[in-house]
């Protein structure tokens, strides 16, 4: 599905996912008009935390599905 639904104050707003983008750890930007086409995975991971073994569940998954789904891991911080 390419499009993100909002209500936001009582008003319905689509939008379609490929207008927006996040920067890479090393700052360049990733604009997710790229991956036009295919199923994209938005996962909030942490790389500190001891929960970091489910990056092995998202590097499988990648693995099986590499041709149709990207996976774009955001990091969150961990305390």
């Amino acid at each position: 599905m390419k499009l993100f639904i909002y209500i936001l104050s009582g008003v319905l707003t689509f939008l379609n996912v490929h207008q927006f983008s996040f920067n890479h750890a090393d700052g360049t930007h990733l604009p997710l008009n790229e991956f036009s086409g295919k199923k994209i995975l938005l996962v909030n991971i942490s790389t500190v935390s001891p929960l970091n073994y489910q990056l092995r569940g998202l590097q499988e998954l990648h693995r099986l599905y590499k041709d149709s789904l990207v996976i774009i891991g955001v990091p969150s911080l961990s305390l």
